[in-house]
């Protein structure tokens, strides 16, 4: 391709994102899978013109290198697995081959786009994805990117891989920011975009000149502090030759001055002598008359007198001689101190000119720092508006994200109301024909009444006892009472009918013998010809619970801190092992059991594994068990409260890890485990959301029955819509049971 256009590179798995992405974008572009592309994109790549198929897949150094593969395609990789195994249990190891790979510039060339611009880039293997950032960034490719998304992971999915929170780190010192983060369905493993800020190569370039500038200034400013020592030193070297000269301008003005004095002297003398000898001349010639002797004399004397006056001239000039050079050092030194002095003023006239170049390069710097706050600012008000955008978008998708699962909560509860007036409707045709009969026999009875007066006096104390007990039921069952006032109210209409209907005396008749029913159902289930057995438990949910254990058959029970409910399926199991007839007295009294028989090491996975937080609570569990009979089909497990992870958050849970490995090694692969939590937990102000991960992740192929007792803790007010999208996450079939006053969900293995 000879002209250059926009590129978008696609590296990696071509998953439903990135699909979406392409076609978004628009772009030409160059695929790079690891793996063949399935038939359905290998028939989009066809449809599409502009969309580029490599023939080999990309990697930093190119050439050979090891694909390990695996069950699932998509997660095929250039390095071994690490934590990956911890979201994806089932994920297994089929084989590594070696490939042949090729560097992104090699890629490019071979699908003749060489001249094209790189401005986005979708990288779909974490496990590479920044070390290939790095080599483009290295080679120059990144220049012109503006568009980027990843695939990564807070977690080390394979080996060598880094996590988010370095890729984002590396990112952003790149100049990127992170406008999108697709989290919402899989935290674990999602797809992060980045935009690049428009201003980081203006910025950049500025950084680049500013650190030339400040080159230049540093340059400058040793130059100017060379000069200047160079001036100091001429300065100091003026000083003293100009100090040596004055000192010898002096010491010859001394010597000048002592020859103009001595030569004074001598002129002074000569002059004397002249004057002498003109005296002896006028001497001379007054006394020419006198004798001839004197006239020697006298001539003798004069020659001697012009012998010193020869010698007088000749000292004279050597003196003026010695003044002359004595004048001509002086000239000398004075012209040298000329040339010190202009020498001196150039040097200040340079160092003016240094100094002066300084202030210029000063004011170039300040006014270049000037532009590069400018744009640092320009930037921080464009980052800011691209912050406040990218607030506005999250705070709009978050929005969307709460209408929709608020949206989701009220079709699951409009879809558990149907299901319940459905249920409902059943129930008020059965009370119906129920009131109907009681009205006849009512009806019948009032007939009657005249003549069993006695009777209804009997009746009307069976009826306050009823009500006592009624009352009692209604404070000990405080949630199933506020279950029936939400029927109550949905029903209000068929409320009204029945009201209208039946008199108080059938009202107390009808719940007295529903209460009594239940109490009688349960009793018979537990009795097996022993004495009474009582719980505490509500009886409607007692008897579904044995029911449902009944009819599914499990290989074993897992109890988080139920001590009644541990109690009662020990009972139940225990009753149906035992062999020993089911024979009353003629009293009532159950008969003695001779052939009490145990549970052996076979009955071990119909076995119940109770699990408490306080030691006290573990140990009179064990002693009320022992006391019933009923310690052979429990294990007493104490483990207290500790810290796990659940939707990044840290919440409290039973620290039964270890039990659960050692349960999961025990059991085989298509196991059916019953895990009921008891209300220990919420009572205490916590939330058992983490039950399901943490059962999902020590037992994950097994069939799970999960009950959490009591439905109507505030904390727990979304944990049926967070389950479900855990489960849609982890790709788990599960379905949510009908167990009265529960969160009940089955989790097919």
């Amino acid at each position: 391709m000879s002209q250059n256009v926009d590129l978008l590179v696609h590296i990696g798995p071509l998953r439903e994102e990135s699909e979406t992405l392409l076609k978004h974008v628009n772009l030409v572009t160059l695929l790079a899978p690891l793996s063949p592309m399935p038939e359905r994109q290998q028939a989009l790549a066809q449809t599409l013109s502009t969309l580029h198929v490599a023939e080999q897949p990309v990697t930093p150094p190119g050439g050979e290198a090891v694909c390990y593969v695996y069950t699932l395609k998509d997660f095929n990789s250039l390095a071994p697995v690490s934590e990956l195994t911890s979201l994806y249990p089932g994920l297994g190891k089929a084989r590594h081959q070696s490939v042949d790979t090729q560097t992104l510039p090699q890629a490019l060339k071979q699908a003749g786009l060489s001249q094209a611009t790189l401005t986005h880039l979708i990288i779909e293997q974490p496990e590479i994805a920044l070390s290939l950032l790095q080599a483009f960034e290295h080679s120059g490719l990144l220049g012109q990117l503006t568009q980027l998304w990843v695939r990564t992971s807070p977690l080390r999915l394979y080996e060598g891989m880094a996590t988010s929170v370095e890729l984002t780190q590396w990112c952003e010192q790149q100049g990127f920011e992170v406008v999108a983060q697709d989290a919402e369905e899989d935290p674990d493993f999602f797809l992060l975009g980045f935009a690049r800020n428009p201003l980081h190569h203006k910025l950049k370039d500025t950084l680049v000149r500013l650190a030339e500038r400040e080159a230049q200034l540093s340059q400058l400013s040793a130059e100017r502090d060379t000069l200047q020592n160079v001036l100091d030193e001429t300065e100091q070297n003026s000083k003293q030759n100009a100090q040596q000269t004055q000192q010898q301008l002096e010491e010859k003005a001394a010597q000048l001055k002592e020859k103009d004095t001595q030569l004074l002297e001598r002129a002074s003398q000569l002059e004397q002598l002249t004057q002498e000898c003109d005296t002896l001349k006028e001497t001379l010639e007054e006394t020419e008359q006198h004798s001839k002797q004197r006239d020697q004399q006298a001539q003798q004397q004069l020659e001697e007198k012009d012998a010193q006056l020869a010698e007088r001239d000749i000292q004279l000039s050597q003196l003026t001689e010695e003044r002359d050079a004595l004048k001509k050092q002086l000239s000398q030194a004075a012209k040298a101190s000329q040339q010190h002095q202009k020498e001196h003023q150039e040097s200040e006239q340079r160092l003016k000119d240094v100094t002066q170049s300084y202030e210029d390069v000063e004011q170039q710097l300040q006014s270049a720092e000037q532009a590069g706050q400018q744009a640092q600012k320009k930037l921080e008000e464009t980052h800011a508006w691209f912050m406040a955008r990218k607030q506005q978008a999250e705070e709009g998708a978050e929005q969307i994200k709460t209408l929709q699962a608020q949206l989701t909560t009220q079709q699951a509860q409009m879809e558990s109301l149907q299901e319940k007036l459905t249920l409902s409707e059943e129930e008020s045709e059965n009370y119906q024909r129920y009131f109907a009969n009681r009205k006849k026999q009512h009806e019948e009875a009032e007939d009657k009444l005249a003549d069993t007066q006695q009777q209804l006096a009997e009746k009307d104390t069976i009826i306050s006892q009823l009500n006592e007990q009624l009352a009692t039921l209604k404070q000990s069952n405080e949630r199933f009472g506020q279950l029936e006032s939400k029927l109550e109210s949905l029903f209000g209409e068929q409320r009204s009918y029945i009201q209208q209907t039946t008199s108080a005396l059938g009202q107390h008749v009808t719940r007295s013998a529903r209460q009594q029913r239940d109490e009688q159902a349960l009793t018979h289930y537990l009795q097996y010809g022993q004495r009474p057995v009582s719980t505490p438990l509500a009886p409607g949910y007692a008897m579904a619970l044995l029911e449902y254990y009944d009819t599914q058959h499990h290989d074993v029970v897992v109890i988080f801190g139920g001590t009644h409910t541990t109690e009662l399926l020990a009972q139940s199991i225990i009753n149906a092992r035992a062999e020993q007839p089911r024979l009353m007295g003629q009293n009532g009294q159950p008969q003695e059991a001779h052939n009490e028989v145990t549970l052996s090491h076979d009955d071990l996975p119909q076995t119940i594994v109770s699990i408490h937080h306080q030691k006290t609570v573990s140990n009179e569990l064990k002693a009320s068990l022992n006391n019933k009979r009923l310690s052979h089909a429990v294990n007493v497990v104490y483990a207290p409260w500790g810290e796990c992870q659940a939707n990044d958050q840290t919440a409290l849970f039973y620290a039964a890890d270890s039990t659960l490995q050692r349960l999961n090694q025990w059991l085989p692969e298509d196991a059916r485990v019953l895990v009921i939590v008891g209300e220990t937990l919420p009572e205490a102000g916590h939330s058992r959301e983490v039950a399901l991960p943490l059962l999902l992740k020590q037992l994950p192929t097994q069939r799970l029955d999960v009950v959490l007792e009591g439905s109507d803790y505030p904390q727990e007010s979304e944990l049926t819509t967070r389950w479900g999208a855990l489960l849609e996450t982890r790709q788990r079939p599960a379905q949510w049971l009908t167990l009265p006053d529960t969160h009940s969900l089955r989790v097919e293995g």
